[in-house]
């Protein structure tokens, strides 16, 4: 039974990822290069993104599904390991170690958004009324940050 499910996880993530680059903006050419004339032609004039906007949802959602399941059996199943003395890192060391692997990509994509942030309207607006470096780090650039890295994180 496992076997069938990592069988389907892994081909709905083959899956997911042609759908996602066949979507308009991240790869619309791509439909082009499976013999079509482009997103337009593929999938008609209004495009793909309502029928693959629900095509990657059902997916996605088969994906998590998949990887919940595997994830619990492998957590109440016995290992290999188990007859070894090793012992099982805990929380924060394993926090610790993301951390310390992942800090790279998230300050490249905090410095991108702060560079794009800082030629807004809005920024130039507060520079000119007076508005100092910290009260714009603050109180403009910090709160248009947080989403964007919330995201990254979560992946």
């Amino acid at each position: 039974m496992i076997t069938l499910v990592t069988v389907i996880h892994v081909l709905v993530c083959v899956f997911l990822i042609l759908v996602i680059l066949l979507q308009a903006g991240k790869g619309g050419g791509m439909g082009a290069g499976l013999g079509g004339g482009g997103s337009q032609t593929v999938f008609g004039g209004r495009g793909a993104q309502t029928f693959l906007g629900k095509v990657t949802s059902v997916s996605a959602a088969v994906f998590m599904l998949t990887s919940l399941t595997l994830a619990y059996n492998s957590s109440h199943t016995k290992s290999v390991m188990d007859s070894h003395a090793i012992p099982a890192p805990s929380l924060p060391v394993i926090f610790l170690v993301v951390g310390m692997v992942g800090w790279a990509g998230m300050a490249r994509l905090v410095r991108g958004q702060v560079l794009l942030l800082a030629r807004s309207d809005y920024v130039l607006a507060a520079k000119a009324l007076g508005a100092g470096d910290r009260w714009i780090l603050w109180r403009h650039l910090a709160p248009n940050v947080r989403a964007p890295v919330i995201i990254s994180a979560t992946l």
